[in-house]
């Protein structure tokens, strides 16, 4: 087995394990009453979801980015002026969103050093491939923190 098809193996196991959170993460959302979260955390799901079968069908470089990158943006929250009350449901979602951003941390950390660290130059591509995505779905997230955390 070459070292990309050990890399997209995790990359499988990586994101299967992030999607079902991200699902879990959506149903605290809605029990926090916020649907523009759940629908947020659903498409990451999904999107998650769409990495790992990419990652174990082809090999990860023919991701989508443009449609990627669309699809998070279109999710990203709508700044907030209304003050939230504090609730058993809004610190579940706390939680999720604090545990969301420790996985994406370490999903991104973990493609980040083996992109830098491999020698091979196509594991380091691929590698490549899911950091930029990894970047982008933290990008997303901190965007939702902010927003909740007004």
């Amino acid at each position: 087995m070459s070292n990309t098809k050990l890399f997209l193996a995790n990359v499988v196991a990586l994101e299967g394990e992030a999607a079902s959170h991200y699902e879990a993460f959506a149903q605290r959302a809605l029990a926090a009453g916020d649907s523009e979260l759940e629908a947020f955390f659903s498409g990451l799901a999904e999107l998650t979801r769409l990495e790992a079968a990419e990652a174990s069908a082809n090999g990860g470089l023919e991701m989508r980015a443009s449609i990627h990158q669309h699809r998070i943006e279109r999710s990203a929250p709508a700044p907030r002026s209304a003050v939230r009350v504090g609730s058993d449901a809004l610190l579940e979602l706390h939680r999720a969103m604090t545990l969301a951003l420790e996985l994406k941390r370490r999903s991104h950390a973990y493609y980040a050093s083996i992109a830098a660290l491999t020698a091979d130059n196509e594991l380091s591509q691929v590698a490549s491939v899911f950091e930029h995505e990894a970047a982008g779905h933290l990008e997303a997230l901190e965007k939702w923190i902010v927003r909740l955390s007004v």
